[in-house]
């Protein structure tokens, strides 16, 4: 079919409503290290979102004692995933309940990382489109992607290392190479994805874009 024809309006945020964020359980808060580097999930914990590999990624690196994995959400994966990190002695893992979303933001800020991972499928090779990207990226954290597909945004915006989707040893690699960055590195990558979250995620430019593609051509 004719390109031109085509409009792409990816998945975006509420800026107000992630400005206006609640205060994180204070449960939720208590179990999440404050004095380590905390690569952290916060989402579903389904088929889909590849966790295993972070699992197989930790236990890689546990002899990283200042290394903490941590994941926060529910689905039909989780008690699997609570079986691993018991029956692998996975002491550097922590899985926590869902947090409403009013305080995903304020989750995020307790990362120093954030994770997302896809299976290796042909599905996503034209790109993809998650609302957890926008999310990440306006918390102004670097990304640790595990992905291998078309049209990557954290590759695209240098907010972060992009691994090879389901290849526990890439990422293990990607996230030794952010922890070992500069404190001022990791701003930065976080910095571009702020600013990528604002110019191309928001919910008022998209909603411009959508009316400019149905009304102006």
């Amino acid at each position: 079919m004719d390109p031109r024809k085509f409009i792409w309006i990816p998945n975006g945020i509420s800026v107000s409503a992630m400005n206006a964020t609640e205060k994180l359980d204070s449960q939720v808060e208590a179990a999440i290290p404050g004095d380590q580097f905390v690569v952290g999930y916060a989402g579903t914990i389904g088929v889909a979102n590849a966790l295993d590999g972070l699992l197989s990624a930790a236990a890689k690196l546990q002899e990283y004692s200042d290394i903490y994995f941590v994941l926060v959400g529910n689905g039909k994966e989780k008690e699997r995933l609570l079986g691993r990190v018991e029956t692998e002695h996975l002491t550097n893992v922590r899985i926590l309940p869902a947090v409403p979303k009013a305080q995903v933001p304020s989750l995020l800020q307790k990362f120093d990382v954030c994770f997302i991972a896809w299976k290796d499928e042909s599905l996503y090779r034209f790109g993809i489109g998650a609302n957890k990207i926008p999310e990440y990226l306006f918390a102004g954290k670097p990304v640790i992607h595990s992905f291998t597909g078309g049209s990557d945004p954290i590759e695209e915006y240098e907010a972060g290392v992009t691994v090879p989707a389901e290849n526990p040893d890439a990422l293990a690699k990607g996230i030794l190479e952010l922890y070992q960055c500069s404190p001022e590195e990791r701003a930065q990558m976080g910095q571009n994805g702020k600013r990528a979250a604002l110019e191309h995620y928001d919910y008022v430019r998209l909603a411009d874009r959508l009316e400019q593609a149905l009304f102006d051509r």
